[in-house]
Formats: C-alpha cells, sequence, structure tokens
C-alpha cells in the first residue's frame, strides 16, 4: 500500500466479494482466442479501477503457470497475443490486481494485490470473476471502524464503473454475486 489510507475498516485476510460472468464460446473458434479475447477487454477496462500486478496462464498441456508474467513486466494487450501464440492451449488466466483508490484525503493509494481477476474455459462457456479481497466499497465492514462511508463513497464508483466497462469490453454477462458477510450490499454493479 502506499499513501494515507486508515487499514481500519477493510480486511486482506479473504475475499470478501466476488462478480461471476459468463459468455458462450462462439461456435468454431478456437477457445484459447476466447480467454484471449476476454483478457484483452478486460484489460481495457481496468484504467481508472486497478493495473494487472501478475498474470499466470495455465494451458491443457502444462497446466498452471504454464506462462507468467512477473510484478513489473508488461501486461497489455501485445503481451495476450504473445502468450496465445506461444500457447495455443490457453484454458485459464489469472491476473493479481493492484487497485487504485482515493485515501479520505483526497490522495491516491495503491493497494497491491488486494483483488483477482480470473477467465477460464468451463464447458461451452467462458467464465470470468473478479474477487476483492478488500471491503472498502462497502460502506458497512467488519473492521474496527464500522461505518465506512466516506471511503466507500470516493471509491465505490470506481468499482461500478469497471464492473459496467468489464461488460461493454468483454461481451460477457452478469451472472452473480457472492458477497456473504454484505449480501444487502453487494449488487451486480458493485456495493450499494
Amino acid at each position: 500500500m502506499t499513501g494515507p489510507l486508515d487499514t481500519g475498516t477493510w480486511r486482506w485476510a479473504r475475499s470478501c466479494a466476488t462478480w461471476m460472468f459468463d459468455a458462450p464460446l462462439s461456435p468454431g473458434a478456437p477457445p484459447a482466442e476466447a480467454i484471449a479475447a476476454c483478457a484483452r477487454g478486460a484489460l481495457a477496462a481496468l484504467p481508472g479501477f486497478a493495473s494487472p500486478a501478475v498474470a499466470e496462464w495455465t494451458t491443457a498441456a502444462a497446466g498452471d503457470g504454464a506462462a507468467v508474467q512477473p510484478r513489473g513486466a508488461p501486461i497489455d494487450a501485445q503481451t495476450v497475443d504473445a502468450t496465445l501464440r506461444a500457447h495455443p492451449d490457453l484454458i485459464a488466466l489469472t491476473l493479481a490486481l493492484d487497485l487504485a483508490v482515493a485515501a479520505p484525503d483526497g490522495s491516491e493509494a495503491t493497494l497491491a494485490d488486494a483483488a483477482v481477476l480470473h477467465i477460464e474455459l468451463e464447458d461451452d462457456m467462458v467464465v470470468l470473476w473478479l474477487s476483492l479481497h478488500v471491503d472498502l466499497y462497502a460502506r458497512r465492514t467488519f473492521g474496527a471502524e464500522r461505518d465506512n462511508d466516506p471511503l466507500a463513497g470516493r471509491n465505490a464508483p470506481r468499482l461500478s464503473g469497471f464492473l459496467a466497462r468489464l461488460v461493454e469490453t468483454t461481451g460477457i454477462h452478469f451472472d452473480s454475486v457472492s458477497a456473504p458477510s454484505y449480501d444487502d450490499q453487494a449488487t451486480p454493479r458493485g456495493f450499494a
């Protein structure tokens, strides 16, 4: 984390909320291309919300970690295309995300490894889920300070904007949200 941000209202220990999306595979198109297309769209939707920190690709032949772009390496559309050329049997991508957040004083902060975006093939679908490891977008949290309204007010629009852009840039459809401790706050577009 960089920048002044009170950590009393959010936590890192587990996924606090997960948004799930899916889309049918195009008939006749290579399944790996569906992963790559979704990855390019997801990367295009990230600015203003997060930056990709680490990309780990899974292939049918080599399994998890078949290709990895480590922290500091470029992770962009060109990287996706190069990975697809090198590994035409892609079946999944996991992106660790560094979140861009506004601190209560208005300064910008970065929360390293605060979310994960995962894309994979599942039967005849491409599925994507975003898991947050912080609850700073929720107005009521389980931290020492339960009222998180000021911080959520600054940052919830970033999450909502990202989820809207994600649907536009990837063509995926919202499926569900899982936020057991935040059910009354979590919506298809973020936190209410």
